[in-house]
């Protein structure tokens, strides 16, 4: 059963003046309720409007019976950032168990049999089965000492490092540079054009309109890309301000 303020699909069933009845996916279909008042944060004439049968939502737990068997549901309490932050982990899941299915493939075991010991086994070390296979992708040791069989650890590591990309940490600022010599304008053109990314990571700079410009870092993390903003940053400022002008990020004292 769900878990009070946990974040579920549900599946709109049947839709009633005062609510919605919905089967919830993720929990072998078992029913649950929106009151038309936990469907939007304003007062609504027609339910009809919002919801639709078949619709597929992102709801959140907010009260569980367990004398009743009631489940009751809210589309209100939900934010967009959760929202999307629940779609992003189905996609992930979806990914995770294509991956082994193929692995149950390839060593010719049951896909559903195989897939179920090898999460199980995931599971016992890491937060979600992508996670791991994520960690696995870039440490070849990443999933010693769990009981999976040496076939089928090989054939998922080599999926693994194939099919999955760790995702990048992406960072953007804009950095005002003026320089009042006569020379200015290559002043400022020399220090764009000499500032380098580090191994590893990449960087751009745009033209915004003088005299402001956007850096584009990517980095490994955040911490990786906030470091390599701030060097960039620093290294554009000192340029300029050897020729008696002045550089800092937008925001910044």
């Amino acid at each position: 059963m769900p878990e009070i303020d946990e974040l579920v699909f549900a599946r709109v069933k049947k839709i009633l003046p005062y609510g919605a009845f919905c089967s919830l996916e993720e929990y072998g279909d078992i029913e649950a309720f929106i009151h038309v008042s936990e469907v939007a944060p304003r007062w609504i004439k027609n339910i009809r409007e919002f919801l639709k049968e078949g619709q597929r939502v992102v709801a959140r737990v907010y009260r569980f019976l367990p004398e009743k068997n009631q489940i009751d549901l809210s589309l209100k309490r939900v934010s967009e950032s959760e929202k999307r932050r629940k779609l992003d982990d189905m996609r992930r899941d979806k990914r995770a168990g294509k991956i082994l299915e193929m692995v149950a493939g390839k060593v010719g075991e049951k896909p559903e049999e195989f897939t179920r010991r090898i999460s199980d086994a995931i599971l016992s070390k890491f937060e979600d089965i992508y996670a791991g296979l994520e960690e696995l992708s870039e440490n070849p040791s990443a999933f010693d000492g769990l009981k999976i069989g040496d076939d089928a650890l090989a054939a998922i590591r080599e999926l693994a490092q194939v099919r999955i990309t760790k995702p990048k940490a992406k960072l953007s600022k804009v950095i005002v540079l003026s320089c009042p010599e006569k020379e200015g304008i290559d002043v400022i053109k020399n220090a764009l054009l000499g500032v380098k990314a580090s191994e590893g990571t990449e960087m751009e700079i745009s033209y915004l309109g003088a005299p402001r410009y956007q850096i584009n870092v990517v980095a490994e993390d955040y911490k990786a890309a906030n470091k390599l903003m701030d060097g960039v940053a620093k290294e554009l400022a000192e340029a300029v301000r050897a020729h008696g002008g002045s550089g800092n990020l937008e925001g910044a004292e």
